[in-house]
Protein backbone atom coordinates (compact mmCIF):
# COMPACT_ATOMS: atom_id res chain seq x y z
CA UNK A 1 0.00 0.00 0.00
CA UNK A 2 1.33 3.43 -0.93
CA UNK A 3 0.28 6.54 0.95
CA UNK A 4 0.78 10.08 -0.29
CA UNK A 5 0.52 13.00 2.10
CA UNK A 6 1.15 15.73 -0.46
CA UNK A 7 -1.21 18.47 -1.54
CA UNK A 8 -4.57 17.76 -3.09
CA UNK A 9 -5.05 19.61 -6.36
CA UNK A 10 -7.55 19.78 -9.17
CA UNK A 11 -6.06 21.22 -12.34
CA UNK A 12 -7.98 22.29 -15.30
CA UNK A 13 -6.18 22.07 -18.64
CA UNK A 14 -3.49 24.73 -18.99
CA UNK A 15 -4.17 28.09 -20.58
CA UNK A 16 -4.95 27.98 -24.26
CA UNK A 17 -3.81 30.63 -26.75
CA UNK A 18 -7.33 32.06 -26.49
CA UNK A 19 -6.87 32.46 -22.71
CA UNK A 20 -3.69 34.55 -23.02
CA UNK A 21 -3.37 37.72 -25.00
CA UNK A 22 0.09 38.17 -26.48
CA UNK A 23 1.49 41.69 -26.19
CA UNK A 24 -1.59 42.73 -24.23
CA UNK A 25 -2.33 42.87 -20.51
CA UNK A 26 -3.62 39.63 -19.01
CA UNK A 27 -5.54 39.46 -15.75
CA UNK A 28 -4.57 37.04 -12.98
CA UNK A 29 -6.71 36.58 -9.91
CA UNK A 30 -5.14 34.56 -7.12
CA UNK A 31 -7.62 33.75 -4.38
CA UNK A 32 -6.49 32.17 -1.10
CA UNK A 33 -9.08 31.23 1.49
CA UNK A 34 -7.67 29.17 4.36
CA UNK A 35 -5.62 26.41 2.76
CA UNK A 36 -7.37 26.63 -0.63
CA UNK A 37 -5.69 28.49 -3.47
CA UNK A 38 -7.42 29.21 -6.80
CA UNK A 39 -5.82 30.84 -9.85
CA UNK A 40 -7.83 32.51 -12.62
CA UNK A 41 -6.35 33.75 -15.91
CA UNK A 42 -8.56 36.26 -17.74
CA UNK A 43 -11.55 34.92 -15.81
CA UNK A 44 -10.86 31.21 -16.53
CA UNK A 45 -9.95 29.01 -13.55
CA UNK A 46 -6.61 27.34 -14.31
CA UNK A 47 -5.80 25.86 -10.89
CA UNK A 48 -7.68 24.89 -7.73
CA UNK A 49 -5.38 23.64 -4.99
CA UNK A 50 -5.97 22.60 -1.37
CA UNK A 51 -2.81 22.63 0.71
CA UNK A 52 -2.46 19.84 3.29
CA UNK A 53 1.08 20.26 4.72
CA UNK A 54 0.68 21.79 8.21
CA UNK A 55 4.35 22.83 8.26
CA UNK A 56 3.78 25.21 5.32
CA UNK A 57 0.40 26.81 5.88
CA UNK A 58 -1.07 29.28 3.37
CA UNK A 59 -2.78 31.29 6.11
CA UNK A 60 0.23 33.58 6.57
CA UNK A 61 3.40 34.45 4.73
CA UNK A 62 4.69 36.60 1.88
CA UNK A 63 3.55 37.43 -1.63
CA UNK A 64 6.25 37.16 -4.29
CA UNK A 65 6.20 38.18 -7.94
CA UNK A 66 8.72 36.52 -10.22
CA UNK A 67 9.68 35.34 -13.66
CA UNK A 68 11.20 31.94 -14.42
CA UNK A 69 14.31 32.77 -16.43
CA UNK A 70 17.09 35.31 -16.72
CA UNK A 71 15.85 36.43 -20.15
CA UNK A 72 12.15 36.49 -19.26
CA UNK A 73 10.47 39.87 -19.25
CA UNK A 74 7.43 40.68 -17.19
CA UNK A 75 5.53 43.84 -16.38
CA UNK A 76 2.94 44.35 -13.68
CA UNK A 77 0.30 47.01 -13.17
CA UNK A 78 -2.73 47.62 -11.00
CA UNK A 79 -1.73 45.10 -8.33
CA UNK A 80 -4.46 45.06 -5.69
CA UNK A 81 -4.81 43.12 -2.45
CA UNK A 82 -8.15 42.61 -0.79
CA UNK A 83 -9.11 40.71 2.34
CA UNK A 84 -11.85 38.20 1.57
CA UNK A 85 -14.80 37.71 3.91
CA UNK A 86 -14.51 34.72 6.25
Amino acid sequence: MTAHAGPRTTRTPGPTPEDTRARQWNTYEIRVQGERLQVFLNGTKINDFTHTDPARSLTSGHIGIQTHGATDKAAFRDIRLRELPS
